[in-house]
């Protein structure tokens, strides 16, 4: 069978098949579905997700079980691009299943958790010249209680409100334009919660543009916190030297080889670039070991250079934090 029609057969296959159920065993044709046949491992983490499959179809409306389908037939789609090889097929879709099996159960990266239930609602649509390729991702609560929790559905219901379903009516000159969303929470506990938004665009041009927005919420009242929340201004201040030096090795390192490059005329490198992005707690990524602050594409440099963050461990920032501030 040439590559094309196993790409055909495969496709046909997914049409009927319901997506999330397990698959049958004695059925598989695939090299992806015999190894996770051949490892008991990898098939109880595939029945587990079926499981979850199944809870969040229940919990899920309409309009969203359909795009939940959807979802996961493209991820399917995915994940049976791992390699065709011994060493390397079952680590890759272990790390698949994984991955996957966090976002099915609304897992935050550090943080004990909420204790309420969080399931992820998708938009997926394959692109045409005439409408967008998209591939969305969110999360929100099943039963909001707290204020928190209600904002964090905001949030998902505004990045799902700007999406354009069907025809977009612009004329892309016979290219398809592509729009990816995700919601990614970095910490999560009773009392406060950080949610890292990723977006990415392609619309034309020489290439796409993205970026990061995070919202620090505070789970009682629901306030998305500001930086006068958490840190005095000589606290912002240390942070803003150390970031600065920070981005000045980072930029020794990726411009190393570069014939008259010279930090010290980088006009990029800019202290008052550097202390806006400190004190705009959406530029903060807030994690139990690790704070992350970004910079956006052009901000620290050129395009091509790609885009910088400064790093603290979350306990240093946390002894210059006010009294009562809601860092891990």
């Amino acid at each position: 069978m040439t590559r094309n029609a196993s790409f055909l057969a495969l496709a046909a296959f997914l049409a009927m098949a319901s997506p999330g159920m397990a698959f049958d065993c004695a059925k598989a044709s695939t090299a992806v579905e015999k190894a996770i046949c051949a490892d008991p491992d990898l098939k109880k983490l595939d029945d587990d997700l079926g499981e979850v499959y199944a809870a969040i179809k229940a919990a899920s409306s309409d309009s969203e079980k359909k795009m939940l389908a959807r979802s996961q037939k493209r991820w399917i789609m995915s994940r049976e691009q791992c390699p065709d090889a011994e060493a390397g097929l079952s680590s890759c879709i272990r790390s698949a299943l994984e991955e996957r099996l966090r976002l099915f159960r609304g897992e935050a990266e550090s943080g004990p958790g909420t204790g309420s239930e969080i399931i992820p609602v998708f938009i997926v649509q394959d692109g045409t010249e005439k409408i967008y390729d998209l591939d969305i991702e969110v999360l929100r609560f099943v039963h909001p209680k707290t204020k928190g929790e209600k904002k964090l559905n905001d949030i998902a219901n505004d990045i799902v409100s700007e999406v354009t379903i069907g025809p977009h009516g612009q004329d892309t000159m016979g290219s398809t334009y592509a729009q990816q969303d995700g919601i990614t929470l970095t910490y999560a506990a009773p009392d406060f919660m950080s949610v890292l938004h990723s977006y990415w665009s392609d619309e034309g041009g020489a290439h796409g543009n993205g970026g990061v927005e995070n919202f620090n919420i505070d789970m009682k009242t629901g306030k998305v916190l500001k930086i006068g929340d958490v840190l005095p201004e000589d606290a912002a201040s240390v942070l803003q030297a150390k970031c600065k030096d920070q981005i000045i090795a980072e930029k020794k390192t990726r411009m190393e080889g570069i014939e008259d490059y010279d930090v010290a005329t980088d006009d990029f490198i800019k202290d008052e670039v550097i202390a806006e992005h400190i004190a705009t707690f959406s530029r903060w990524s807030i994690g139990a070991d690790q704070i992350a602050i970004s910079f956006d594409s052009y901000a620290i440099g050129a395009y091509a250079e790609g885009t910088y963050e400064c790093t603290f461990p979350t306990a240093e920032v946390k002894a210059t934090a006010l009294p009562g501030a809601l860092i891990p």
